[in-house]
């Protein structure tokens, strides 16, 4: 069981690599070229507030700080002191090599998320990437993403209270 779980991981870790590599040669290393404007937008955020109209959006050191906090959690720092306990030397270096590689693939779908973005009728915003795949792949992709998610966030969700079960259960 565990032997083919790890082999589909690997399997898919190998793919989304790829895609990352291609997608880096293809935005011209959008992850290099982009630092100076990073750090002119991180500057801007520290600056006077300019005042906006629209009340349904976010500034944009908000959206880069909720998107930071919902990508840094406990497995960013657990996860790779268990792989390279786990898997040695090679997993530092497959680590190195995605956290080079993998912002391009992030890059790419913020930006297909921007891009295919609707405004609704109450003048809030529907994206992400549901929306992506339902107007520029196909509906059915779409449905199976949601699903997939849905999948996960119910056995995420029961990893984390089984883990908090556990804890309360211990003796003192």
């Amino acid at each position: 069981m565990f032997v083919l779980l790890d082999k589909i991981l690997f399997f898919a870790a190998a793919i989304i690599l790829l895609a990352s590599i291609v997608l880096s040669f293809k935005t011209r290393f959008v992850q290099i070229r982009m630092i100076p404007e990073l750090i002119r937008q991180l500057i801007a955020c520290v600056g006077p507030k300019k005042s906006s109209d629209d009340t349904h959006t976010i500034e944009a050191h908000k959206a880069l700080f909720t998107a930071m906090s919902t990508t840094l959690g406990l497995s960013t720092i657990v996860g790779p002191v268990v792989a390279m306990f786990l898997g040695g030397p090679g997993a530092l270096l497959g680590f190195l090599v995605t956290t080079f590689f993998a912002p391009a693939a992030n890059y790419v779908e913020v930006t297909l998320a921007l891009y295919y973005r609707k405004r609704l009728p109450d003048g809030s915003i529907m994206g992400g990437p549901m929306q992506y795949l339902k107007a520029g792949i196909s509906e059915w992709l779409a449905k199976w993403y949601a699903f997939v998610c849905l999948l996960m966030m119910v056995a995420w969700s029961s990893a984390q209270a089984n883990q908090l079960a556990s804890v309360l259960n211990m003796p003192m």
